[in-house]
């Protein structure tokens, strides 16, 4: 009895150098072992040529070149991108300010010594100048 030899099918198969497969392929007679050697070669550079191709859409880099080739587009997108970060900025600070101005009502609220007295000042110097009642 012939022992069967194991296969390894997830071995990939190695990619012949450029002078080696121009060898292989220019070889006379072309046997159908050498077709099938080429036809691996080939496979593994489609398999190559695809990974490149599924890298490059990944990197969104058709999108990118798009954006370039129109200047006036570009910067309509920076600018509303600009709009919105100064809008956010804007709603950020106010909501941190608001709620600065309600810790410092709690604080005044607990008369704490050193403290209690600058920040009393602090919120009559903003009812007065702002015209907002901060105090209770």
């Amino acid at each position: 009895m012939k022992k069967k030899e194991k296969v390894n099918l997830k071995e990939e198969p190695v990619a012949l150098s450029s002078e080696e497969l121009e060898k292989l392929f220019y070889e006379t007679p072309l046997t159908i072992e050498k077709l099938e050697a080429i036809d691996t070669q080939l496979n593994i550079v489609e398999k190559k040529l695809l990974w490149i191709l599924s890298y490059l859409q990944k990197l969104k880099l058709r999108d990118y070149l798009l954006l370039l080739e129109r200047p006036v587009y570009l910067m309509w997108i920076n600018f509303l991108g600009g709009i919105a970060r100064g809008v956010g900025i804007a709603i950020g600070f106010t909501v941190l300010g608001a709620v600065a101005v309600i810790i410092l009502q709690r604080m005044e609220v607990l008369n704490l010594p050193f403290i209690g007295h600058f920040i009393s000042e602090l919120l009559t110097y903003i009812d007065v100048n702002t015209g907002i009642n901060v105090i209770r």
